[in-house]
């Protein structure tokens, strides 16, 4: 076109859009409207023949009268200079030949299309309109990406008028159905069918079924040649949609699908179907990858649990019948050891109350029985030796009290004397002290009669050069710290701290228990009310709070100690990473990296865990409240704890870590120790 913009008739033309056998399209504009539209004029070849123009015109007046989103819309028919027109929606979108590279198009969005445009023929089908010409090039795309089909009816005006397909190349040979080159053969709606074939095989593959050198070699193909299996063209296509393409290009209308939107339902069905079967492959792979990983676990439940499902989804699938039946073995054989567990713990609770309530005859009995028949039962052993302990202690004080009341004072106190020396607040502490004081002269023994007048507390300063006491309400044992300077910290940089005692363990729930008697403060959480649980008795008091801490040190005459004081009670003065040296801890040396899911008795890693000092349980365990301030609403926390999460415990046990929380938090992982400047004073 040259610069100059051409008319027909009212329309101005703006470009051409595309040329075909018999006819040009243009876009243009509608003055009249002020809006694009596309103009195909008939070639000029055509406009002569009077009994071409006439059906020309009347079929695109029949194609005016569709209303669908599919078809394209025609707004004006007509012919200027006797060449003939139509004016009609103009799609921006281009045609799908435009989208086709060879390759086939991904199966939702060509299924989309098809059903698109099998609805609009549909549609024109009931109306008694056959298209004739379904093929990519007729297929464009609103401004929406929705598949429009155009040039209803078109050919047929042509052909009715005496152009032979091989005279005018009218249709195209590569989507006509075989009807359409037959002489004096019915077309229907299933020649559209077939067509809409055709575009579906080319989409899904990549490919027309056949490809020849000239026209009528194609239409002898579509007359007489199979169509080939669209699985050798695309291995990727499920067989259900091979079947269904192959279906809808059958030579006989009769073997085809009846209508233009069975055959989109039927590939819609056959996706969603090789969608489901895919889905399912790959829920079964994930169910069984499942399953192999629950079995290194041991957990049989789940194993059974995903077996079902597996064989829901699939009876056959690999070995899940073989799985599932060792699955069930082993749960039975699990249940036969939890049945055992239950009886056993059964047992143990009968013997533990019977040792909490002094039958410790009985006790011992029921534990060496369980004992012997799971000797690491819970910790059955270490109740065995405490019920062993307390009947002979219990023996032991009888025996007393009858020298006592026999007056053989002397016996009677070398009796209560090795008693006490275990339990120094044990049983009917007046009716020892009365015992004591009848052998009060005896010198030998007065240390021991100060420890029983007044439990734990050793009267006066302790002498020069004594390291360990037995000092405080509290009656625990302290070491002595000597002053002087220390390397403190991961840097080791030089402190210097006074001397200071230090309790040698944590405090105690045993201990902390005569502190909540005394005081009436809340017990931790996790008691009985104001009774620790007994096989906690021994272990780190925990879910205690900074201030909680500081009462206790109060009550006890002592304090908590400085960030500093407690470094170097755990180190030393040699800069060393833990307390027992500079090698990584181990599960012998300390309670750490949950390795053991909770507090264990003080003194277990003792002595080889110990601080220079004496000091036990400075690493893991519990973390440990001092009175250094971290901010002004936080305080510092030392020694790490059995909790801390697994692969940072080593890191949180060393001697110069530490941790802080605010003052009122109470976790089962906090404890503490407490020190005294001067025992005595």
């Amino acid at each position: 076109m040259s610069e100059t913009r051409m008319q027909m008739g009212k329309y101005e033309l703006l470009e051409e859009l595309g040329r075909g056998g018999f006819a040009t399209v243009y876009k243009a504009r509608d003055p009249s409207l002020d809006r694009a539209i596309a103009l195909k004029v008939l070639h000029a070849g055509y406009a002569g023949r009077s009994d071409v123009v006439p059906r020309f015109l009347d079929e695109a007046r029949r194609a005016a009268s569709l209303r669908h989103d599919g078809i394209v819309r025609i707004y004006d028919v007509g012919e200027v200079k006797g060449q003939p027109y139509i004016a009609m929606e103009y799609l921006p979108g281009g045609a799908l030949s435009a989208r086709l590279t060879g390759e086939p198009l991904p199966f939702d969005a060509a299924l989309t299309i098809l059903e698109q445009i099998a609805d609009a023929l549909d549609y024109a089908h009931k109306r008694d309109l056959v298209h004739r010409d379904v093929k990519p090039a007729n297929i464009l795309f609103d401004d929406e990406g929705r598949a429009v089909l155009v040039d209803f009816g078109l050919v047929k005006s042509l052909v009715e008028s005496g152009y032979t397909v091989e005279s005018t190349s009218l249709g195209t040979p590569d989507y006509m159905a075989p009807e359409q080159a037959q002489a004096g053969a019915p077309v229907d709606a299933r020649t559209d069918v077939y067509a809409l074939g055709v575009v579906a095989y080319e989409l899904l593959t990549g490919r027309v079924p056949f490809e020849a050198d000239t026209p009528l070699a194609v239409l002898r193909a579509h007359l007489d040649v199979t169509p080939p299996d669209p699985r050798q063209v695309n291995d990727q296509l499920d067989g259900n949609v091979a079947a269904i393409l192959l279906k809808a290009l059958a030579k006989a209308p009769t073997e085809r699908y009846a209508s233009a939107s069975g055959l989109a339902r039927a590939l819609r069905e056959a996706w969603q179907a090789a969608q489901h079967v895919s889905r399912t492959k790959a829920t079964l792979a994930d169910l069984y990858a499942q399953t192999q990983e629950a079995m290194k676990a041991g957990r049989w439940g789940t194993v059974v649990n995903l077996c079902v499902e597996m064989r829901n989804l699939d009876p056959d699938y690999r070995d899940v019948g073989t799985l599932l039946t060792l699955a069930a073995s082993r749960l039975a054989e699990e249940e036969q050891v939890r049945q055992q567990e239950r009886e056993l713990g059964e047992r143990y609770d009968a013997a533990i109350e019977a040792l909490d309530t002094g039958r410790y005859a009985e006790a011992v009995e029921a534990l060496e029985q369980i004992a012997g028949q799971a000797a690491n039962f819970r910790d059955v052993q270490a109740r065995l030796a405490e019920a062993r302990d307390e009947r002979q202690r219990a023996q032991r004080y009888d025996e007393a009290v009858d020298h006592g009341k026999a007056e053989r004072w002397a016996e009677a106190c070398r009796v209560l004397l090795n008693v006490l020396r275990g339990r120094p607040d044990y049983r009917g502490g007046e009716a020892v002290l009365r015992l004591l004081d009848a052998v009060d002269g005896l010198l030998a023994q007065r240390e021991a009669v100060w420890l029983a007048r007044s439990p734990g507390v050793l009267e006066g300063r302790p002498p020069p050069g004594q390291d360990r006491i037995i000092w405080g309400r509290d009656g625990k044992e302290m070491v002595r710290v000597a002053g002087g300077t220390f390397l403190y910290g991961d840097d080791k940089s030089s402190l210097s701290v006074d001397e200071f005692w230090i309790d040698k363990t944590p405090v105690t729930n045993a201990e902390y228990a005569r502190f909540v008697t005394a005081t009436h403060r809340t017990p931790p959480v996790h008691w009985k009310g104001e009774v620790p649980p007994h096989e906690i008795a021994d272990h780190p008091v925990t879910y205690v709070d900074w201030n909680d801490a500081v009462a206790y040190a109060e009550w006890a005459g002592k304090r908590l100690p400085a960030e500093q004081e407690w470094e170097k009670a755990a180190r030393g003065t040699d800069g060393r990473r833990y307390p027992w040296g500079d090698d990584r801890p181990t599960k012998e040396l300390c309670n750490f990296n949950q390795n053991v899911g909770g507090t264990t008795p003080v003194g277990k890693y003792s002595p080889q865990g110990d601080s220079p000092y004496g000091c036990v349980d400075m690493a893991g365990n519990v973390w440990e409240w001092t009175v250094s301030d971290y901010d002004k609403k936080h305080k510092m926390l030392r020694g790490g704890s059995w909790g801390d999460l697994h692969g940072y415990g080593e890191g949180y046990v060393r001697a110069a870590s530490h941790s802080f929380h605010t003052p009122v938090i109470r976790l089962g992982a906090l404890g503490f120790r407490c020190v005294s400047a001067a025992p005595g004073q």
